[in-house]
């Protein structure tokens, strides 16, 4: 199963579920078990809890929108409109590490 990382970790797990528990309602569609109407309140219900998981993890001065053409997560800094691919927090994190070691490189 794939996952989009963004940036908390707790998402890609909820989301494996999520593709879990669509899959198997698909299956029981296809063997005549439950109605596609059911089925679409599923998908839309398991879409509406995975966007407000991925939200609730975005910092604040952030959006996240899914990109359905390309796919993947991005990020809008909502203050200067730059947007990214990236989880606002991983970009942080790295430039700090890279700092870090420039600092150690100093003595």
């Amino acid at each position: 199963v794939s996952t989009q990382s963004t940036g908390g970790g707790k998402v890609g797990s909820r989301f494996q579920v999520a593709c879990v528990e669509i899959r198997t309602r698909m299956a029981d569609y296809r063997e005549g078990e439950l109605s596609l109407g059911y089925v679409r309140r599923k998908v839309a219900e398991v879409g509406r809890r995975i966007k407000e998981e991925v939200e609730r993890d975005v910092p604040a001065g952030w959006q996240c929108s899914f990109d359905r053409k390309e796919q993947r997560y991005m990020y809008r800094n909502v203050r200067t409109g730059r947007t990214q691919i990236t989880h606002p927090g991983e970009d942080d994190e790295e430039e700090e590490e890279e700092e870090e070691e420039e600092d150690d490189s100093l003595y």
